[in-house]
């Protein structure tokens, strides 16, 4: 059954990463249990208070790294443990992050008395800082190991365990056989690091959180089918979309971008997740974020930005960057997806100026009705694929500047404003009629310059046009044969760039990797136009993505030809530099990416189930597309408006028959 996902059980490549979080704190280690990897560390953004943890073991006199003789870890949906052997010592050690406290509790049990030493590395670093801040103070006390930074001296951390706990060459040193140690921090005083410190140490933590986790992961929106592994890539998309879900203080909750690189709210990712995220009935978090960009709009002009931008970053700080093309289109997407699925017009009304602004930056930014996104600075006017310029119009931003305004349009409609339903239904159909200019030699185009000249590259990014629906059948079913023809779909998902188009390199992140972003893209796509196979074919790559790399979690991107997770070209390249042979940018993919998972939980809910929410009649259509292989599909616990529908979805003697259980939200 899928719900036997947990525990997931590890016991080769010990030195992936792994995350836990909670509210608003999370930990990056590996699974041999030390704190050593890329990024690792404990966070409470926006500070990291570890840079790393090791543990060591006194045996025959001798100190030993712990970690080299781990066994194996078994992965719960709330905690790890993980399990070492030397010689006649067996050692457990479970790792537990908290859901309401900033804090870490190490659990250590082993068959007899041992001697051990933590080694912590304390940074007191800002998230975006280069260098760490090496002024600390670390102090030994009866109740345990206090840290103390002094660069800014009210943020503190500390270690307690229920043993003698003695500080000596950069190490804790104790002893025992069953020790449970607690770690606490603060960003505001040593008092508060106390309080932080009880609230740890409650009993009961554990068991609460599991059963949280449980509720809100594995029995919120529950999704059956005959494919056993499809099912089970939903539960596992609804647990990484948990480990990404943040709150932070004085800002909001949204969601992070990817763990351990995009420790920031992106409005580019988070907008095009938003549709997933509300399938799933978290309509609060998608609120709170859409409040948060919509707060950072730009009511001013300057170099780098302009009145009505909604930002692509906001920081753990609370510091907006404005820069891409697409954050504030995406944004009306976003917020249209939002009413769709709650129909909630107040906010809609209450929040309409900040639309009306985005909507109408766009029109002031377009030419001839095409938006240009020719940039001053390369940033600026860059697409979702940053890494390299497509200037001046990419074939997807025309598409979602023609959606933005019939979105907008409808949300105009809500909030009653009539005259602007005829400005921006009107302005969006000159702005489709141009959409034609991309149909070229019978197929898409990537982007078009102003001068009418265009490349022949074949990209992934005509699919957004068609999971948009803005193209007819057969233009459609050309481009899709297209995309069969040039390698754009591989074993493990969708490429960015197709096998066989000039300048595709497996390599690029933009030029040839595969993303599972563009396999929910790919498989939205089939599905807005029919094509049940194709699109089934899609969504079953996404079982093999959480099991290739780091068990349970979607990465980023993977390399377009080996299917693995490496350093990878992530540009931007200077074509001069490139010439002369300069090196690209070389960084490793997000082991787990927000996109990576919404888009398959939207393709599953919108275009598999079929499940499409009217907000102005208060209705819930489902129009489902089985592929031959699945013939019944239970959803349960489905959040629509103020309602929770209970679908049965079930195929007989050839139909298709839909029943749903419909009935008042509880809370």
């Amino acid at each position: 059954m899928a719900k036997k996902i947990f525990p997931i059980i590890v016991d080769k490549d010990l030195s992936m990463p792994y995350f836990q979080r909670g509210r608003d704190h999370f930990m990056v280690y590996s699974l041999d249990g030390s704190m050593t990897g890329r990024k690792s560390g404990f966070y409470f953004p926006p500070v990291i208070f570890l840079d790393s943890l090791k543990l060591y073991i006194k045996d025959n006199g001798k100190v030993c790294n712990l970690h080299q003789y781990i066994k194996r870890a078994v992965i719960d949906i709330s905690e790890t443990t993980h399990y070492f052997e030397l010689k006649d010592k067996k050692i457990k050690l479970t790792y537990f992050v908290p859901e309401d406290f900033s804090g870490l509790k190490i659990f250590i049990k082993a068959n007899k008395k041992v001697e051990l030493e933590i080694e912590p590395k304390f940074s007191f670093n800002y998230v975006w800082r280069e260098n760490p801040i090496k002024q600390f103070s670390v102090i030994e006390r009866s109740d345990g190991i206090y840290a103390r930074s002094d660069f800014d001296t009210k943020i503190w951390c500390m270690f307690k365990a229920n043993k003698r706990l003695r500080w000596a060459n950069n190490r804790i040193k104790f002893s025992g056989q069953n020790i449970l140690l607690d770690f606490a921090t603060s960003t505001r005083s040593e008092r508060n690091l106390e309080r932080h410190m009880q609230r740890v140490t409650e009993k009961g933590q554990r068991t609460r959180k599991k059963n949280k986790y449980y509720s809100r992961i594995i029995d919120s929106v529950e999704f059956k089918c005959d494919d056993d592994e499809l099912s089970r890539a939903f539960i596992l998309a609804k647990y990484n979309l948990r480990l990404l879900r943040h709150q932070q203080h004085d800002l909001g909750r949204g969601f992070f971008a990817g763990l351990p690189d995009f420790i920031e709210y992106y409005g580019r990712d988070s907008f095009w997740s938003a549709p997933g995220i509300l399938s799933i009935g978290d309509f609060d978090c998608v609120k709170s974020m859409l409040n948060i960009f919509a707060r950072y709009q730009s009511t001013y002009e300057t170099e780098t930005k302009q009145i009505g931008e909604v930002p692509n970053e906001i920081w753990m700080t609370g510091e907006p960057n404005y820069y891409g093309v697409d954050p504030t289109l995406l944004f009306v997407y976003a917020m249209h997806y939002y009413y769709t699925w709650t129909a909630d017009s107040a906010y809609v009304k209450s929040i309409f100026e900040i639309i009306k602004k985005a909507v109408e930056l766009q029109i002031n930014l377009s030419e001839n009705h095409m938006i240009r996104h020719k940039p001053e600075g390369f940033v600026r006017g860059v697409t979702w694929m940053d890494s390299y310029s497509r200037r001046d119009t990419a074939i997807e931003i025309q598409a979602l500047f023609v959606k933005s305004l019939e979105y907008g349009a409808e949300l105009a409609k809500v909030a009653g404003d009539k005259a602007l339903v005829k400005r921006w239904t009107d302005y969006s159909k000159k702005a489709k009629q141009k959409l034609k200019l991309f149909w070229r030699n019978g197929r898409f185009i990537d982007h078009l310059h102003k001068n009418g000249k265009y490349t022949n590259e074949i990209t992934v990014n005509p699919f957004i046009l068609l999971l948009l629906g803005l193209a007819d059948k057969k233009k459609a079913e050309a481009w899709f044969k297209k995309a069969d023809e040039s390698g754009l779909v591989a074993e493990m998902g969708v490429r960015s760039r197709a096998k066989l188009s000039k300048g595709y390199d497996p390599s690029s992140y933009h030029k040839g990797g595969i993303w599972p972003l563009l396999n929910g893209w790919a498989a939205l796509a089939y599905y807005k136009y029919n094509k049940k196979e194709k699109a089934y074919g899609i969504l079953k790559k996404q079982h093999k993505l959480y099991w290739h790399h780091v068990p349970g979690l979607a990465p980023e991107w993977l390399h377009g030809n080996k299917f693995t997770v490496s350093k990878i070209n992530a540009g931007p390249r200077d074509v001069k530099t490139e010439a002369l042979g300069a090196a690209p940018t070389l960084r490793y993919p997000a082991w787990c990416q927000l996109w990576s998972s919404s888009l398959f939980l939207q393709s599953v809910i919108e275009g598999l189930c079929g499940v499409k929410p009217d907000p102005l009649n208060k209705k819930i259509n489902i129009i489902p597309k089985l592929p031959k292989n699945i013939n019944k599909i239970e959803l349960k616990k489905v959040h629509v408006f103020d309602k929770v529908a209970d679908i049965k979805i079930e195929r007989k003697n050839g139909k298709i028959i839909v029943d749903k259980k419909i009935k008042k939200c509880e809370h």
